[in-house]
């Protein structure tokens, strides 16, 4: 198992991350706009699963009050804490069993993680994920 670091969540440093950033977000948006309707209008919680140091969980915070990321790797979620911010990163030892309640969120999204994973994994973190929603 690979223990990810904040050197090794992005092949791209310095102006090609910031590109490549821009662009993942973008997509983001997009998918949450096209999902909005579907969600109750008094939407709160958005989850990331695999959440890193919160590149992705940054968009949420556009759209939810509280915005929360899942995180394995303890180095990550130390590095998202040296940034203000209102998202929440919660280290959990497995994406697989998360601390949240059923139906506690209104969205959970992942972003280049299941590839990392079993196919065993890939299948409980995908029940964890609606399981919470």
């Amino acid at each position: 198992m690979v223990t990810w670091n904040v050197a090794l969540t992005n092949s791209f440093s310095g102006a090609p991350l910031i590109f490549q950033t821009t662009y993942e977000q973008r997509y983001l948006r997009a998918a949450l706009r096209g999902v909005l309707g579907r969600l109750p209008a008094n939407r709160t919680v958005a989850v990331e699963f695999g959440a890193g140091y919160g590149r992705m969980t940054l968009v949420l915070e556009e759209f939810f009050t509280r915005p929360t990321g899942f995180e394995r790797e303890n180095s990550l979620i130390t590095a998202v804490n040296t940034v203000p911010s209102s998202i929440r990163i919660v280290g959990t030892p497995t994406l697989s069993s998360v601390p949240m309640a059923d139906g506690e969120a209104d969205f959970a999204f992942t972003c280049t993680v299941l590839q990392h994973m079993t196919d065993e994994e890939t299948k409980e973190t995908l029940a964890e994920m609606r399981r919470v929603v």
